[in-house]
């Protein structure tokens, strides 16, 4: 992956200074399938998915926060046209954690 973006929405529940999430959207994202020692290149496609996810954040202190978030993508398939004459493909999907430190101007 060259690049990803994701536009998602969050809906949570605030327990005191923490809020625990959920998160959903739509995914871009070009995608590349190459043979396995990496030299050639079998398709290349941008791709259009979903991700959902699960997360907290936490006040830290009044303007920092800190966050937890796992998020699954998936961006269905990538066609391989130089692999195989008849249809051939790869399913594309991948879960990430991203940790974030968030300051609040």
């Amino acid at each position: 992956m060259e690049k990803l973006a994701t536009l998602r929405g969050r809906l949570g529940w605030a327990l005191g200074k923490t809020l625990i999430f959920g998160s959903a959207g739509a995914t871009r994202a070009d995608a590349m399938g190459t043979a396995n020692d990496g030299t050639s290149v079998l398709g290349e496609d941008s791709l259009s998915g979903w991700t959902a996810g699960i997360g907290v954040e936490h006040f830290v202190t009044r303007k920092i926060t800190v966050s937890a978030e796992y998020l699954h993508t998936d961006l269905g398939r990538l066609e391989l046209p130089t692999v195989c004459v008849a249809q051939c493909y790869t399913d594309v999907s991948f879960g990430r954690l991203q940790l974030g430190l968030n300051y609040r101007f």
